[in-house]
């Protein structure tokens, strides 16, 4: 997997998604969004 992450180009499944949850800082929220699945609760 080492030799992979030194290629150019090259991306490892899931490893953008693994860094993103490792950021535990404030999210931007989608406001209708968040409205709309409150409705349908």
């Amino acid at each position: 997997i080492k030799k992979l992450k030194e290629l150019e180009g090259i991306r490892i499944p899931g490893e953008r998604r693994h860094k993103n949850r490792l950021n535990t800082g404030l999210r931007k929220i989608n406001k209708e969004m968040l409205q709309k699945v409150k409705n349908l609760l």
